[in-house]
Formats: C-alpha cells, sequence, structure tokens
C-alpha cells in the first residue's frame, strides 16, 4: 500500500517546518510528498526544500501560476498523487508519529474510500484547547455517519486520508464547500467512509488559520449564522440545494434516491422567495408534516424561520 501526502501551502514560514518534520518522524514511512504552494510571499517553499531534499523522500513542490484558493488547490493536487491513499494536509498542524500507521491498519481491513480521525486541537504553542470532534458536536458512538454526515460537517481535511479512486471520481466541486465536504460527502453517498476513534493530530489554531475550530459566542454564533439575514439565509439554502443537485450523479444505487429527495426539498426551499406567499406557505407546512424539515434542517426551528422570510420577502419578489 503506498501513500501520498498533498500540503497546500501560502505564507506558512512560522510552522511549516514543524509539520514536515512530523510527517518524515512517521512510523510507517509515506511514500511520496507533495507540496502545491498558492504563491507565497515568504520563505515557505525555501524552507520546505530544504527540509524535504535532506529526507530521502520523493517529494514535488510545485508553486502555482496563479491563486487557485484552498479548494482547487488540493482537488488538484490530490489528482497528481500517486499512491493508492491520499494525505490531505494543512501547513500548520503537527502529526503524531503514529498517524500513518493507525490509518493503515484501518485501511487493510475495510478498503473504504475515505477515512477521518479526531484530532486534538491546541493553540500556536500546541497547547491543548480541545478537539476537532467536540468542536463540530459529532458523537461517533451515537450518531450513524450515514445520516450525519449529509446534515452537517464533520470531516475536516487535515484528519482525513482519501483512495485514489476517490480522487479520480471528482469532476467538479461546489464553489460553495471545502475539498474535506466535498469528498465526505461522494464516500457516504457511496457507503465508503469510516472514522477512526483516534487523535492522530494536533489541529492548530492562529490568528491566520482559513477554517478553525474557534468557539464562538452567541452574538458571534448569530452573525457567523445569518440567523435573522434574509440574504445570507438565502445563500445557504441556494448552495444546498446546488451540493446535493449535484452529489447525485456520484452517487451509488442504494443512496441515489434519498440524495435526490434530499436534492428536490433543498430546491423547493431555494424557491421560496419567487413562487408566491400562498405555494410556499403550502411547502414549508407539508414538509414540515411530512418529516422533511427534521430530516434535512432543524425542524420547527427552520420551518419557522422560512416562514418568517417568506412574509418578509414575498413581496417583492416576482413570480418565476
Amino acid at each position: 500500500m503506498k501513500y501520498s501526502v498533498v500540503m497546500c501551502t501560502y505564507n506558512g514560514e512560522r510552522f511549516i517546518a514543524d509539520q514536515i518534520k512530523s510527517i518524515l518522524a512517521q512510523t510507517h514511512k509515506v511514500d511520496e510528498i507533495l507540496i502545491f504552494d498558492d504563491r507565497s510571499s515568504d520563505n515557505t517553499v525555501r524552507i520546505a526544500e530544504e527540509l524535504l531534499a535532506e529526507s530521502g523522500i520523493s517529494y514535488r513542490i510545485t508553486v502555482n501560476e496563479v491563486n487557485k484558493g484552498v479548494a482547487r488547490n488540493f482537488i488538484d493536487g490530490m489528482k497528481c498523487a500517486a499512491g493508492d491513499y491520499i494525505f490531505t494536509c494543512d501547513q500548520d498542524d503537527v502529526w503524531k508519529k503514529t498517524k500513518v500507521e493507525t490509518f493503515h491498519r484501518h485501511i487493510l481491513k475495510t478498503g473504504k474510500m475515505l477515512y477521518f480521525s479526531d484530532g486534538i486541537v491546541v493553540d500556536e504553542h500546541l497547547n491543548r484547547t480541545g478537539s476537532l470532534w467536540k468542536s463540530v458536536k459529532y458523537d461517533q458512538k451515537r450518531e450513524d455517519i450515514s445520516v450525519t454526515m449529509l446534515k452537517k460537517d464533520i470531516v475536516t481535511g487535515a484528519a482525513m486520508a482519501v483512495s485514489h479512486r476517490l480522487a479520480e471520481m471528482i469532476e467538479d466541486i461546489p464553489e460553495s464547500i471545502l475539498h474535506d465536504r466535498w469528498c465526505s460527502l461522494i464516500a457516504t453517498v457511496n457507503d465508503s467512509i469510516e472514522c477512526i476513534r483516534a487523535c492522530t493530530f494536533f489541529y492548530r489554531q492562529h490568528s491566520n488559520n482559513v477554517i478553525g475550530a474557534k468557539k464562538l459566542s452567541f452574538s458571534e454564533w448569530i452573525r457567523e449564522m445569518g440567523i435573522f439575514n434574509s440574504k445570507k439565509q438565502a445563500e445557504k439554502r441556494h448552495q444546498k440545494a446546488d451540493v446535493f443537485c449535484r452529489l447525485k450523479k456520484y452517487c451509488n444505487k442504494n443512496n441515489y434516491a434519498r440524495v435526490a429527495q434530499r436534492a428536490d426539498f433543498w430546491y423547493g426551499c431555494d424557491r421560496l422567495p419567487v413562487i408566491g406567499r400562498k405555494k410556499a406557505v403550502a411547502f414549508i407546512f407539508g414538509n414540515s408534516l411530512n418529516g422533511n424539515y427534521f430530516r434535512y434542517r432543524t425542524g420547527l426551528i427552520s420551518a419557522a424561520r422560512d416562514l418568517y422570510f417568506v412574509a418578509v420577502t414575498s413581496g417583492k419578489a416576482k413570480k418565476a
């Protein structure tokens, strides 16, 4: 079994040496390390080159001609990897020395498309502040992953390894989500995802994180979620509809119907502002009674919020 590491970097000189050293120190060695740099203006590339040149491990550092952004950078990088499984890797974390070994044991047993673990959340000085799964409120013992994964994002790219087969499957990615969410959704709708009950790395949080596990205050959470922002809620409904409509083409036969139903529901939610008040109200009440608001969203809270926004916006929108 061959393993690749795909690391995407951007102005990561403060922490990249720690990350690369932790990968090189693995008890089960990786076979190649691929770094894709999004045109860093600091010493990120030089530091990486110096460490990898002395490692004895196959590596390649590519500086992108244009800035691709996180998701596209990782997706393109994964397609360049030669390993049977690909670890996606942030520039500022630190791996436990047994991370690859732990994943390897699970991969040999089950051969799934995607594996993900928990991680220890730390500050920039590696002082523990929590865990990844707790930060996203994921309870591995009680939750059915095939259900939970479609409702919320619990897989962090730094915690996952994907099969070469999954990487080859990906033809597109919705603009509204990141690579880890897209990969985990595709694996889920193919019944090929597995969680590893272990903290295999240190997930470093600092002021320059693109995505993090920071705890928000209630007021910050309200602003972030856009609970009372009709424009932001409309954008979220549209994004959900786009994601699940695109996801249908990646499903196996067993999961197509449930993904199609979810896509139809979100498409209906997306059209609430333009179908007229009576039809919108009928949609909300009908999908509350049949349980869709409970299956796919947060139940009566989401239904009530949609009713409120229909009342506020339906008079302003023209019928499509």
